[in-house]
């Protein structure tokens, strides 16, 4: 019997799945959250395939840029026939965005159902895009469903807790291929393969459609798919396992470390200013451990120098945590205090200098819960939390906590490696 050919292009979506996907018609927001390679937008353009034609916005994000997102929404929609973000600019505060979600809902309320599905959110640090969406979804008619599909976690638990049950989840557990979902995919792709050879491949990839995918069609490249021999079935599992890694592991290896290295464990972060000198001299680059805020929000602690998102600004900044929740900051004599207890800043280049604008002389500050009171080392060339319009950091919004500082450049206060954590 002649071999019949590999069909690399195979698209797969098993029942479980499939059930997955069936709220999402029901649900103002649907988030699918899993890591590369685990078939989320495939997933997602699957389901939308299924609904009548011309009902989908699709919005990619191909950078952290807000006004590139801002430019994509807008073609998005026009290309749908939607009018309803020509008179709009990128909203930059509260009240805007609160206009745009009430307009968005009145042009998009029919009897026929819309979905905006916003691919690869993870790619977008700004807070304000998920905070948005869910202001959006809690405002949404009946007939209006919102899809974001992310790498990272895309909403705080605040946000989840809200919505309730306006929002759907769907993680790497749906999407993963367990079992007769292996072999169905298997099949699909248009190799038979035998129960010892589901097992092994299931116990090697774990689901992982791309791991899975790469297996596949090792085994078509080296022409043992689909019409297997019973000889070349009995090939021991290390042989089998020996080649694909031979194949592909290094390369998935190489993937997935720097994937994990650099979004899940460090983050890398540059200051362009000189608001932590002489710390942090102008133009350094710095290595930071992320981990911690990546599976959670964690309090920092006083003194760490951390990584945040900064809304007003609309940038990453890099500043030391002076103030915790709780506590109230104040300022005399060019010293900080807290909670009326002179703060030991030994780390700062000069004492005595931390001071407020005259206008705000008196002023003290209490950290809310869940917020944090930060300053840059640099106390006369800081825009931190003394000047901000709001003083107080989210918590959540902390990407890393910094650890190492690198500094080569020949006209900065020092050059070398330093750790500063």
């Amino acid at each position: 019997m002649a071999k019949r050919k590999p069909d690399t292009g195979a698209i797969y979506i098993s029942p479980r799945l499939r059930a997955s996907l069936e709220p999402v018609g029901r649900c103002a927001l649907t988030v699918v959250t899993a890591p590369m390679g685990y078939g989320k937008t495939t997933a997602v353009n699957w389901f939308l395939g299924t609904q009548p034609p011309g009902c989908a916005i699709r919005i990619s994000i191909y950078s952290d840029s807000l006004p590139a997102l801002w430019q994509s929404g807008r073609r998005a929609f026009r290309d749908a026939g939607l009018t309803a973000l020509e008179g709009f600019e990128c909203p930059g505060d509260p009240a805007s965005a609160g206009l745009l979600a009430d307009t968005l809902c009145r042009e998009l309320r029919r009897q026929e159902p819309w979905y905006v599905f916003l691919d690869d959110l993870h790619l977008m640090p700004d807070r304000r895009v998920a905070r948005f969406l869910c202001e959006l979804a809690a405002r949404l008619p009946d007939n209006v469903h919102l899809i974001a599909a992310s790498r990272d976690k895309a909403l705080s638990g605040d946000q989840v807790l809200r919505l309730g049950g306006r929002l759907h989840r769907i993680g790497a557990g749906q999407l993963r291929l367990e079992g007769d979902e292996l072999a169905a995919y298997a099949h699909r792709f248009g190799a038979a393969l035998d129960r010892e050879q589901l097992a092994e491949l299931q116990q090697a990839t774990e689901g992982w459609m791309a791991a899975v995918y790469l297996h596949l069609q090792a085994l078509a490249d080296r022409g043992t798919a689909p019409a297997e021999t019973a000889a070349s079935a009995a090939k021991p599992a290390k042989s089998r396992g020996r080649r694909l890694w031979d194949d592909y592991g290094y390369l998935l290896v190489t993937l997935a470390a720097v994937f994990v290295l650099f979004k899940v464990l460090l983050q890398l972060a540059y200051v362009p200013s000189g608001s932590m000198e002489t710390t942090i001299p102008t133009k350094c680059l710095l290595i930071g451990w992320r981990l911690p805020y990546v599976v959670s929000d964690p309090v920092p602690e006083r003194g760490d120098i951390v990584t945040f998102w900064d809304e007003e600004l609309n940038k990453v900044l890099v500043k030391r945590v002076v103030g915790l929740p709780g506590e109230t900051i104040s300022f005399e004599n060019g010293y900080t205090y807290v909670n009326g207890e002179k703060l030991d800043e030994s780390y700062l280049p000069t004492q005595g200098i931390t001071t407020l604008p005259d206008s705000m002389a008196e002023k003290t500050f209490t950290v809310p819960e869940g917020c944090m009171f930060v300053m840059g080392d640099n106390r006369t060339g800081s825009n931190d939390s003394r000047l901000l319009g709001e003083p107080y950091i989210p918590i959540e919004a902390v990407q890393a906590r910094m650890l190492v500082a690198i500094s080569v450049g020949s006209d900065q206060s020092w050059q070398g490696i330093r750790w500063i954590g």
